[in-house]
């Protein structure tokens, strides 16, 4: 194989790395979602008690933990989905590579991710701006929504306008952006599926044993 395309087998190789490293991580979220979870518990049986302050201002700080771990979780969601759509359209950039991978293998991890992750890229384009979201009136009309979404646990009969920003709400992270609600669950079933997408996704390169040598 010629130097440059090894180059840029490597390169998809550390990208491929990077799925691994993504799912774990968000395993790790989760984990400290599960944790801030039981915490919060905990204060609250704690508040019946003497130490009600301590226990309030401890119950506040588990809260934030449970949004940033579910803040995580969600940027993380989409880490991934862009980090494949990057490696399947950097494939054709070498010729033996995209005759040794199973592009529909690729495509059908692809779809899950899509199916079971919907609006992953505009949830987190609201995270990470969420600053913006209500610099104005106008931007926070805009952003809010008048509808409902059972998931996230908002009925609305469409009366109030409603801007949420980093909601947390039974494992998932609510967000409203454009009138839109935008959700990300982060549990069990979330991680399944991602390790099933990157997993198929990974398992769609086969390449022959001799792949990697560099002709000279």
């Amino acid at each position: 194989m010629k130097p440059d395309e090894l180059d840029h087998v490597w390169q998809i190789q550390t990208q491929l790395n990077e799925l691994a490293r993504y799912v774990r991580e968000f395993e790790g979220a989760l984990s400290l979602m599960d944790f801030a979870r039981e915490e919060w518990i905990r204060c609250v049986d704690l508040m019946s008690g003497p130490n009600f302050e301590e226990a309030n201002e401890r119950q506040n700080l588990v809260s934030i933990w449970q949004t940033i771990a579910a803040r995580d979780g969600a940027l993380t969601v989409q880490h991934i989905a862009v980090k494949m759509q990057q490696i399947s359209s950097s494939i054709y950039n070498s010729p033996v590579l995209q005759k040794n991978v199973n592009h529909h293998t690729l495509r059908a991890a692809t779809k899950l991710m899509d199916s079971y992750f919907p609006g992953s890229r505009d949830l987190r384009n609201a995270v990470a701006h969420q600053s913006e979201l209500n610099k104005s009136i106008d931007a926070t009309r805009n952003n809010s929504s008048i509808g409902s979404n059972d998931a996230a646990g908002i009925m609305n009969d469409g009366s109030a306008e409603l801007l949420i920003n980093e909601a947390v709400y039974d494992g998932r992270l609510i967000q409203t952006k454009d009138s839109n609600i935008f959700t990300c669950a982060i549990n069990t079933e979330s991680l399944s599926t991602l390790v099933d997408a990157v997993s198929r996704f990974i398992g769609g390169f086969s390449m022959p044993d001799d792949y990697f040598r560099r002709d000279c």
